[in-house]
């Protein structure tokens, strides 16, 4: 990837190539007699594309967040009652919960850890690297006997990859077998990304991602989501935070439940252009 397309805007939508779909659609909190959360959703988001969500407390902004992988449905017992949400062009009710969730990610503003170190919660969703996880153990163990040294396991790499990609891995990478529940709320809201992205999402969902941090790893946050961007992930958050509505490409402003704004816009992201130019440039060399 080259330094400056990650800059890049995502290419405008057509009606044959939104990676999720709403369409009409209505949900309550519980089946006919609970109250109305979303009125007559319609919108469409491409592969590539960083959406934002806002909107006042209680607007149901978290619970279109939530409704784009059935978090409503199956762990809550929200109810779609009328309208289609796809995926690909596929009904998400038709897809298999589990498959679901791995491919539309969900990472809570207030992410809860497994029992466990921070090594086990961040290799924890990369299933595809558990077979070979098992063998590069065994061959550890003999390399261990014979005094041989061996280089950093396929899963040990990615867990290092995606650490590194929240800026976590210089704070933790001396205490992977401490448990998780040692880390800060904002480490703890990095790790969860970093969980997620082992899982190697299509559509990356997050809920307030950077409450919690500092100015400097909010940038670093957003740096992640861009890259995630440029590699053809969908990436839809809620947020309060006006730096992260002006990052968006799109923002979708929910009022009482219903789409009150639905717009693209030229993403805020000058800062990165100039850290990326700085990166770029000669050693010595100043950038205007």
């Amino acid at each position: 990837m080259g330094l400056m397309a990650m800059t890049a805007s995502a290419a405008p939508a057509t009606a044959q190539n939104y990676k999720l779909e709403l369409r009409d659609v209505f949900i309550r909190r519980e089946k006919k007699s609970g109250p109305r959360l979303l009125h007559d959703i319609n919108l469409g988001l491409i592969c590539g594309e960083v959406v934002a969500i806002r909107g006042k407390s209680g607007c149901g902004k978290t619970t279109l967040l939530k409704a784009l992988n059935r978090f409503n449905e199956l762990k809550i017992g929200f109810d779609r009652e009328h309208g289609n949400i796809l995926l690909d062009g596929v009904e998400t009710k038709t897809i298999d919960p589990l498959e679901l969730t791995n491919r539309v990610a969900l990472v809570m503003q207030e992410p809860t850890m497994a029992p466990g170190s921070i090594f086990k919660n961040a290799a924890m969703l990369a299933k595809r690297l558990r077979f070979v996880e098992h063998h590069s153990r065994s061959a550890a163990r003999w390399a261990q006997i014979r005094g041989i040294s061996l280089p950093p396991s396929p899963l040990e790499q990615e867990v290092e990859k995606n650490l590194r990609l929240v800026e976590l891995w210089d704070v933790v990478s001396h205490r992977l077998t401490e448990n998780a529940a040692t880390l800060s709320g904002g480490q703890r809201q990095r790790l969860a990304i970093a969980r997620t992205l082992g899982a190697q999402p299509e559509v990356l969902l997050l809920d307030e991602p950077t409450s919690a941090l500092d100015p400097a790893l909010t940038r670093a946050i957003q740096k992640t989501l861009l890259q995630l961007s440029n590699d053809g992930v969908l990436v839809v958050y809620v947020t309060h935070e006006e730096d992260m509505v002006a990052f968006a490409d799109r923002v979708i402003t929910i009022d009482a439940g219903r789409v009150a704004e639905n717009r693209t816009q030229t993403p805020d992201r000058d800062w990165l252009k100039a850290e990326l130019a700085h990166a770029a440039s000669p050693p010595g060399e100043l950038v205007a």
